[in-house]
């Protein structure tokens, strides 16, 4: 049979039909229907959409996202909304005080059903439950969580609200409301009644708990179930309850926990709380000769910014560089542009984090300014500019520094650009280049290793001087009776005394000095945690005399020095410049000076396979500044030797590679 296309007007007809039919089925979620009153099918799927979107906006956040049911401040078990938060759990206590206070979640999202769905209501308290109709008997009502994190003073203050928090995870935690089954439960009905009632058992995790209420009955109920791995259920009924009775259709005897107001924010920039340079810069402000950091052209240095911002928002950074003072700027080790960065729920703030590298061609004396811009999705931003920017200078590889004529030099490595620096002797340049320690007399004195800012730091009959690892500390002898300690910042002499003198501090925190004894000068090495000399009850640290193997006298041992990693020693002895383990267990002689001079101290630099040792060889009120090759996975002397300084030189030398 041939079928008839339909006309313009029966279409029409068909169409209008359609469209009462759809205006028919909507009927119920409008708002002044009779059906809406009671409808706590369509509150349900309303909230249990809410949930699953607060777990994947956590998820896809990396942020608690929380779904919080009003109660009044823990009047009310009922309500007839609900509210979104977003923000972070607290840090671990105690918070660093330079860190500004953690913003408190931000309230994103209300829900107020009771316009739309005046006779619905949500309940987040207990109920008597049937064990027997649990999946698991022995999973009856309880509070805490093993797996959770306490949400105590999330919501600064904490209040007594019903809360649901989704974490990164994917997983929920609440302010200890109970549980069963594994699972939280809400429930949705059109109408109940409770009564008050205490928390039950488990162990809490917060002080300030909810309310408890006990649900005595209940009308059309559907309740949600929250699994603590973050999945939503719903089921037309109330799970597993025993005693709960139909109260039949009306409202509740109270007026439910009213909805809060989504306050207007007013926006506000990130807030920076400290900017860490690796290697650190000195501590002491005239002794950093206005620079922030100081960096070999060959180096590198690492940035981490710390951020709190006000509102909890995501922060963005952006690294910028200029050159001030060079060829051209330097690198940063993450690509161009803004970079959102991580939240760090440990310290409680946002941390941003570079590797910068000056450039190929950089030369000893370059400067640069290191610049970052944070900044929060609105646009607000906060820049280290001005006084805040970071201050960089390149200082070349390869400067020697000793005592020529009662003056302390410097020397490229390469034997040019000889500099008088300042009256000296003894100088001994810091682990990063950036400073140098010298004896001005009988005083200990620090400078920049240009010669600038002199500045004395201790004061007596004191021996030469030696920097611990961080560059925080020197020892020195006083008087040649023991080995004392200062802390730069504030010039404190620490009590801890070790009977003996020439101190050398290696890079593995172990000072290695001469200690006399009734006829001989013996080697010794002491651990030295430098923060253990300067408490209020110094820990003072256990020397080793070294014992050498023989034929070698461990008796006749002088100007011993550390190779950079702290593996090795070299010394002097009678028959030259030796060099042992940290232990004096394996020893070898480097280098034995012509007759009729002597080799005053001698410095080694650790590479890999070769080494270089420098060393002041005097001889009739002359000396030379002499370097050669080493190899310290064998036993063979040192190379030939290069002279490169001639005059009258005395006293040690130093060498920043």
């Amino acid at each position: 049979m041939k079928r008839r296309a339909m006309s313009l007007a029966e279409l029409m007809v068909a169409m209008g039909i359609m469209a009462l039919l759809t205006g028919l089925a909507v009927l119920p979620l409008r708002a002044k229907s009779p059906l809406a009153k009671a409808n706590p099918d369509a509150v349900a799927t309303v909230l249990s959409s809410e949930l699953r979107s607060a777990r994947l906006r956590a998820m896809s956040k990396s942020m608690p996202v929380g779904v919080i049911i009003p109660s009044q401040n823990g009047s009310r078990g009922h309500s007839q909304s609900i509210y979104v938060l977003e923000g972070y759990l607290p840090g671990a206590s105690p918070r660093n005080p330079i860190l500004p206070p953690e913003p408190p979640p931000k309230m994103v999202r209300v829900l107020d059903f009771s316009k739309e769905y005046p006779g619905v209501y949500i309940y987040a308290g207990g109920w008597d439950v049937d064990s027997a109709a649990l999946t698991e008997p022995t999973l009856t009502p309880a509070i805490g969580d093993s797996l959770g994190t306490s949400l105590e003073n999330w919501t600064k203050p904490t209040n007594k609200d019903y809360q649901l928090v989704f974490m990164p995870d994917g997983r929920v935690i609440s302010n200890d409301l109970p549980h069963f089954d594994g699972n939280f439960h809400l429930v949705v009905a059109a109408n109940l009644s409770y009564t008050t009632t205490g928390p039950p058992p488990g162990t809490p995790s917060m002080t300030t708990s909810p309310a408890y209420f006990k649900l005595t009955g209940v009308h059309q109920p559907i309740t949600l179930s929250i699994s603590l791995q973050g999945g939503v259920a719903s089921t037309k009924a109330l799970l597993a309850s025993t005693g709960v009775v139909d109260c039949q259709a009306g409202a509740p005897s109270i007026p439910a926990a009213g909805a809060p107001l989504l306050s207007l924010v007013v926006n506000s920039p990130p807030q920076v709380a400290d900017v860490t340079i690796m290697p650190p810069p000195n501590p002491d402000p005239d002794l950093s000769g206005g620079f922030d950091a100081v960096v070999r052209p060959d180096g590198f240095l690492t940035l981490v910014i710390r951020i709190v911002d006000p509102q909890g928002d995501q922060v963005s950074c952006q690294w910028n560089d200029e050159e001030v003072g060079g060829a051209r700027t330097g690198s940063f080790t993450i690509p161009p542009g803004k970079q959102s960065i991580e939240y760090d729920a440990v310290q409680g703030c946002w941390i941003a984090s570079a590797i910068w590298q000056p450039p190929v061609d950089a030369r000893s004396g370059d400067r640069f300014r290191l610049t970052a811009t944070v900044s929060d999705p609105l646009g607000a931003s906060y820049t280290l500019d001005g006084d805040a920017a970071i201050k960089v200078e390149t200082r070349n590889a390869g400067r020697f520094f000793f005592s020529d004529q009662g003056y302390v030099c410097s020397l490229n490595g390469d034997g040019s650009g000889i500099r008088r620096l300042a009256r000296g002797t003894d100088p001994e340049v810091s682990p990063d280049g950036s400073m140098v320690a010298f004896l001005q007399g009988t005083d200990v004195a620090v400078m920049q290793s240009d010669g600038s800012q002199v500045k004395v730091v201790a004061t007596g009959e004191l021996g030469s001087p030696t920097w611990s690892p961080d560059g925080l500390y020197l020892a020195f002898d006083q008087g040649g009776t023991e080995v004392k300690f200062v802390r730069l910042h504030d010039k404190k002499v620490s009590t801890v005394a070790l009977p003996g003198s020439r101190p050398r501090w290696s890079s593995r925190d172990v000072l290695v000095y001469q200690q006399p004894g009734t006829t001989v000068t013996q080697l010794t090495t002491a651990p030295i945690v430098a923060g253990n000399l300067f408490l209020s009850t110094p820990v003072p640290p256990t020397p080793t005399m070294i014992t050498l193997p023989a034929p070698h006298d461990a008796s006749n041992v002088q100007n011993a020095a550390w190779s950079s990693d702290g593996g090795y020693l070299t010394f002097q002895t009678s028959a030259g410049i030796l060099s042992c383990d940290a232990a004096g267990t394996t020893v070898v002689e480097r280098y034995t000076p012509p007759p009729g001079s002597t080799a005053q101290r001698s410095w080694m630099m650790v590479g890999e396979p070769a080494t270089k040792m420098v060393f002041v060889e005097s001889s009739s009120g002359n000396g030379k500044l002499k370097m050669c090759n080493v190899n310290l996975s064998d036993a063979n002397p040192a190379g030939a030797t290069v002279v490169l300084r001639t005059g009258q030189l005395d006293g040690s030398c130093s060498w920043v590679p």
